[in-house]
C-alpha cells in the first residue's frame, strides 16, 4: 500500500487506534484495529477482519444513500487498517454549535437534520 504512517497517535478507543498519515500523496487517517489478548488468536483475527470489512461496507452503504462520510482509500485485512480521507481539521458538532448556532430554532433545525440522517441509517440497517 502506498501509505506513510505518522508517528503521532491521534486517538485510541476500545477497538482501535487512529493515526494521521499519507496515502497516494494525500493526507489520510488510518484506523488500525488491534488484537485483544484475552481472545484466542484465531478467533481474534477472524473477528477483527470481519468487523473491519463491516465498517468499510457500512461507510460505502452510507455514501450510496447520500450520507456524507470520509472517503475510504483502501483497507488491508492482514494488518487491520483502513485508510480514509483526513477529516481531522473538520469541526465537531459540539464545536459548531458553540461557535455558530446561538438561536434555539436554528439548533432545533440542525438536530432535526441529524435525526433524519440517523433515521436513514436505522431504516437501512446501518449500525453506527
Amino acid at each position: 500500500l502506498n501509505c506513510k504512517m505518522a508517528e503521532t497517535l491521534l486517538k485510541q478507543g476500545a477497538e482501535g487506534r487512529i493515526y494521521k498519515g499519507e496515502y497516494g500523496g494525500k493526507p489520510c487517517v488510518i484506523k488500525e484495529r488491534f488484537s485483544k489478548r484475552y481472545r484466542h488468536p484465531t478467533l481474534d483475527a477472524k473477528l477483527n477482519k470481519q468487523r473491519m470489512n463491516q465498517e468499510v461496507r457500512a461507510i460505502q452503504r452510507c455514501q450510496k444513500l447520500g450520507i456524507k462520510t470520509p472517503e475510504v482509500y483502501s483497507s488491508d485485512a492482514s494488518t487491520g487498517k483502513i485508510y480514509m480521507e483526513d477529516l481531522t481539521r473538520a469541526k465537531t458538532l459540539r464545536d459548531h454549535l458553540l461557535e455558530h448556532v446561538h438561536d434555539y430554532s436554528e439548533q432545533m433545525g440542525l438536530m432535526a437534520k441529524i435525526g433524519e440522517i440517523l433515521g436513514k441509517l436505522h431504516s437501512n440497517n446501518i449500525i453506527h
